[in-house]
Formats: structure tokens, C-alpha cells, sequence
């Protein structure tokens, strides 16, 4: 084993019709589409099988359905749209694990800021239910070629001041969404698994999120305490006849799949790839305060990267987001309290000279982690421009009201030493300016190098 992260293999170590990047010759490629009903399915778990043919597309479709609330305007999470629904997913060969992703619904909601406002107006809002591109709220005055605010833009226009999310939107509809394979399982963006060179079952297992986190209401159903705890009791329940995943298997002209597979047969096939390791904790402030050292686990491996999740569990199904949020600090101002603080550690050595107290300098680590930046507003990421967002509505909730209690403060830094960690782990130290009263959860994910062999037809999973 050695102490660097397999970031680069040489080309002859994964064919060039498993790794997806451009191949340099024109080549004929068949299609074949299979629509795979799952073996075990209720409203807690759901296992799918993939037939053992072709290269499997990373972009094969997971199709879900939601039975809403018969009258009712119900609505997934803008900021994951059906992503909400999954809290576990597992990829496994045989009974072996090759990557899998706890509290995978928060973990999406935090890559969902990256996607382009474009993405989300024009594809994602049908797609996939996430919502949150933006546009200038013009004034409606004489003066209406200047604006100050910014509200959201689904394709649809507001009447006056309120917006009704489009009935593509409403789960009283027994609309169907899809997620992507490969967002379910991140390394699946660089590679592709060769299914016809594999002698064991590949299954996908999908744990599901409760009902009460599935969804958001529009708010005349949530003004008062009976009518929010007749809305948290509503069941969501999925519509197993519409749950399907959509497998696009590639098949390349006979004599390369056969090269492939002799050459695999003969040195065997090595891909490198990331996981996620989650750790969980429950925080609860003290005069109006959490400091705390947290040990997030990464023993004896090669961690590459370490997000950060500060959740408020008291929102559900009166919040835009429900659930998935990351909280900035909610009391005082940088003069009358003191700062965010983070300073991680592993190998005995901090990341930082200092701890980073700085909002812009962890948002630039953000976005160095992801190669852009999160396409959200200055009030969801830290809570210092209520004033940039409009007072429009969207289904009754005021969308700056809205947007504020949705806070996107998700924190990401790149563990760039590219040293094994030793057995006493990554250490994250913070300190959190945080009201009293409410508990919060933070989740961390650590990224982890390991190694997928394939030999005679049989998967290992090693950590690199």
C-alpha cells in the first residue's frame, strides 16, 4: 500500500470504454435500454439488479413516484428535489460493498448548489423537482428597468406578487422524477462498470427517508399548530407500479468488447475511486454557543476531502427545504460575538496557520472543493443580504422569509497533503455562534481513496 491518493492512472489501466472521457476514433456504439422493476420494494427500502451485459451508462435513470395528498398543493424540497427521498444508497457485488453514502438526501442537497441556474429552469425543476434558479424581481413602477432583489424562476409568471409552483411541481398529480446513477454514487462521473466482465450480481439498495421529510406544504395549510401536525401525519407514500430504473447498457462492436475482456482476464482491471465516510453528532448550544472537538473518523486512510453539514432538525414540512439545510450562526454580528471558527487536524498538524474565521475565505474553500462556485444568494449562504431577496411569495411563504429559515451554509475543504491519515483521525475543532434552544445535527463526510480490482470476474474493494 502506499501514501498517496490514486488521483491518476496510467492509460492502460482502465480501457478506454470504461473511462468516460472522449475516444479518439469514431466508434459504433449500441444502445441497449432495459427497464428494471425492483426485486424488493415497500415504502423503507428499495433493491434493484442490473443485468451482467455491456458497459453500464452512468447516467441510467432511477424513477420514482409520489402519491400526494388528494386536493392538497404538495411539493418536494427545492433544493433536492426527489433526491429527498433517499437517506441510504449501497452498490454492491455479490454481498460485497463497493461505495455507499448515509444521509445520502443531505449529501445531494449540498451537491445541488453547484448546479447551474440554467440547469435547474430548464431541466431540473421537471426532471428531477429541484428548484432554485433566480431572476431580478423588477419593479412595477414607472421605473421598471432596475431592481435591488432577486426571487425565484420557475418558467412560470407571478400573479402580482405571489407565485403558484407549477402543477408539474404538485405531487397531487402522481408526477414521476428521476435521479441519476451517477449522482447516487459520485465516482460513477469518471468511470463506467463493465457489467458483461463480472460474474457476480450488482445491486443497488436504496433506504428510504421518512414520510414527514419527503416534502413541504404550501403555507394556508401549516398556520396553526393543529393544521402543521395534520400536514407532518400525511404518509407520501410511493407508487411502486411507477418505480423503475432505466439501465442504458453500451455495447461497442463485438471484437473490442472481446479485446477488452481478454485483456482484463490477463492483468486484471484496476479503477481508483472516492467514497464518502459520514459521521454524525448531535450539537446543542450553550449560551447561545457550541465549541467542541469532534475525532470524524479516516484512520489509516487517504482523505482527500471533509464537508460539513450543520443541520437544524426542527424544519420539515412548513420549510421550503424541509430538513436539508446547513445553518450559519444565528445570534449577534461579527462585532458583538464571536465568528464562525474551523481548524481541522490529522497527522498531529493543523490545516490551517489559524483557525478560518473569514465567511469569503470558506466560501472559497467551498468553492475549490467543487470547481465552481454554489449558485445561490448572499442570504443563504450566510445570512448578511435579507435585503437582496424579494418579499414575493411562493405558495403563501414569503420567499425571503423562506430562503432565510433554508439557510445553504454547507462547509467543504480540500485535505490536500495527500498523506494517510494515522489512527488518531481527522479532528475538526469549531466554534459555532448558535441560538439556544434548538438542536442541531452536524454531519461529516470525508472523501476516501480506495481501490475496485477486478479479477477473473470478481470485484474487491480495497482502501488505497
Amino acid at each position: 500500500m502506499t501514501d498517496t491518493a490514486p488521483a491518476t492512472t496510467s492509460s492502460g489501466a482502465i480501457p478506454d470504454l470504461v473511462k468516460i472521457r472522449p475516444i479518439s476514433t469514431d466508434q459504433t456504439i449500441d444502445v441497449q435500454t432495459s427497464i428494471l422493476e425492483p426485486i424488493i420494494s415497500n415504502q423503507t427500502f428499495i433493491k434493484f439488479q442490473f443485468d451482467n451485459k455491456g458497459i453500464l451508462h452512468s447516467n441510467s435513470k432511477l424513477q420514482f413516484s409520489i402519491t400526494g395528498t388528494a386536493g392538497k398543493r404538495r411539493f418536494l424540497p427545492l433544493i433536492n428535489g426527489i433526491g429527498a427521498v433517499v437517506n441510504r444508497c449501497v452498490l454492491l457485488a455479490g454481498s460485497k460493498t463497493i461505495a455507499e453514502v448515509d444521509d445520502w438526501n443531505h449529501f445531494h442537497a449540498y451537491k445541488s448548489m453547484f448546479l447551474s441556474n440554467e440547469s435547474k429552469k430548464e431541466r431540473e425543476t421537471v426532471l428531477t423537482g429541484r428548484v432554485g434558479a433566480y431572476e431580478y424581481d423588477y419593479s412595477d413602477t414607472a421605473d421598471n428597468l432596475s431592481s435591488s432583489t432577486l426571487k425565484l424562476d420557475v418558467n412560470k409568471d407571478y400573479n402580482d406578487t405571489a407565485l403558484t409552483l407549477p402543477d408539474t411541481l404538485n405531487l397531487d398529480n402522481d408526477q414521476t422524477f428521476q435521479i441519476n446513477l451517477s449522482d447516487l454514487f459520485p465516482f460513477l462521473k469518471q468511470t463506467q462498470l463493465p457489467l458483461y466482465l463480472m460474474k457476480e450480481n450488482i445491486t443497488v439498495e436504496l433506504h428510504l427517508a421518512p414520510a414527514i421529510n419527503r416534502f413541504w406544504a404550501e403555507k394556508s395549510d401549516t398556520d396553526s399548530g393543529p393544521e402543521l401536525t395534520a400536514v407532518q401525519a400525511e404518509t407520501m407514500q410511493f407508487d411502486h407500479t411507477k418505480t423503475k430504473f432505466i439501465a442504458d447498457y453500451l455495447i461497442y462492436p463485438q471484437d473490442q468488447m472481446d479485446n477488452y475482456q481478454r485483456q482484463v482476464e490477463t492483468a486484471g482491471l484496476t479503477i481508483p475511486y472516492y467514497d464518502y465516510l459520514l459521521t454524525r453528532s448531535t450539537l446543542t448550544p450553550a449560551t447561545n454557543k457550541l465549541t467542541f472537538t469532534r475525532t470524524l473518523g479516516g484512520a489509516n486512510r487517504i482523505c482527500t476531502k471533509l464537508i460539513i453539514a450543520n443541520t437544524n432538525d426542527v424544519k420539515d414540512v412548513n420549510s421550503v427545504d424541509n430538513v436539508y439545510n446547513s445553518q450559519y450562526k444565528t445570534v449577534g454580528d461579527d462585532v458583538t460575538v464571536e465568528r464562525l471558527k474551523v481548524q481541522i487536524k490529522y497527522n498531529d498538524r493543523n490545516l490551517f496557520p489559524r483557525p478560518i474565521e473569514n465567511s469569503a475565505l470558506m466560501f472559497n474553500h467551498l468553492q475549490a472543493c467543487e470547481g465552481v462556485p454554489p449558485f445561490i444568494t448572499k442570504q443563504e449562504w450566510d445570512g448578511t443580504r435579507a435585503d437582496g431577496i424579494s418579499t414575493d411569495t411562493v405558495e403563501g411563504y414569503s420567499t425571503r422569509t423562506a430562503l432565510t429559515e433554508a439557510p445553504k451554509n454547507f462547509l467543504a475543504f480540500n485535505l490536500n497533503r495527500g498523506e494517510r491519515v494515522n489512527s488518531r483521525g481527522v479532528e475538526l475543532e469549531m466554534t459555532m455562534p448558535l441560538a439556544d434552544g434548538a438542536t442541531y445535527t452536524q454531519r461529516a463526510w470525508l472523501e476516501v481513496a480506495k481501490v475496485i480490482t477486478l479479477k477473473n470476474g470478481r470485484i474487491t474493494c480495497t482502501e488505497a
